[in-house]
């Protein structure tokens, strides 16, 4: 059996990395936001390559890496799920959240290439929100990414759960019980 490759979606700061550093304690198969890297890599090398500068530039990088991530788990695996922090629908989100014309492969490669039929969504949670060198989004637009990111999942035929405001054990639970891990 492939494994199922889960995506956990949301805003900027909504607790989706806490989660998966959970999981990753339970043992699953987590993949972490490959978006976060690339700033950090490319902010690094002080490249144009970063979402306020150039966005298309930027989510080409993410596509690719995305793509990679994804097919990391084409094999089939003793272990039945795998995490996403993110997935390829997002980077289209936050592209037409920026008014950015999305290239066709971009949509096809969104189509072909199918997670697990439920994402789950972290809302904002203005509690739990911070921002730093790269999570620079103010909280109006971590609250507006999200129905982009909602719409984005939506779209492509996928169920999109939200996760409760809860603390971590309890959003680790409700994943599980979601996808009946818990027996």
């Amino acid at each position: 059996m492939k494994t199922q490759k889960v995506i956990f979606t949301g805003g900027p700061g909504t607790g989706k990395t806490s989660v998966i550093n959970e999981l990753e304690k339970h043992g699953y198969n987590c993949v972490p936001e490959a978006s976060r890297q690339i700033l950090k890599e490319e902010m690094e090398k002080d490249s144009d390559a970063l979402p306020w500068i150039d966005i298309l530039k930027f989510s080409e990088i993410a596509i690719n890496r995305i793509k990679n991530q994804f097919h990391d788990f084409d094999i089939p695996s003793k272990n039945d799920f795998a995490f996403f922090d993110r997935g390829l629908p997002d980077v289209l989100a936050y592209m037409r959240h920026d008014d950015v014309e999305i290239p066709e492969q971009f949509n096809k490669l969104s189509k072909e290439l199918r997670y697990h039929d439920i994402v789950f969504l972290f809302p904002y949670w203005d509690t739990i929100y911070e921002t730093d060198s790269q999570r620079v989004e103010d909280s109006k637009t971590a609250k507006t990414l999200e129905s982009y990111l909602k719409h984005s999942y939506e779209i492509l035929g996928y169920e999109v759960i939200e996760i409760p405001k809860v603390s971590i054990e309890e959003r680790v639970n409700f994943v599980k019980n979601k996808l009946k891990l818990i027996k």
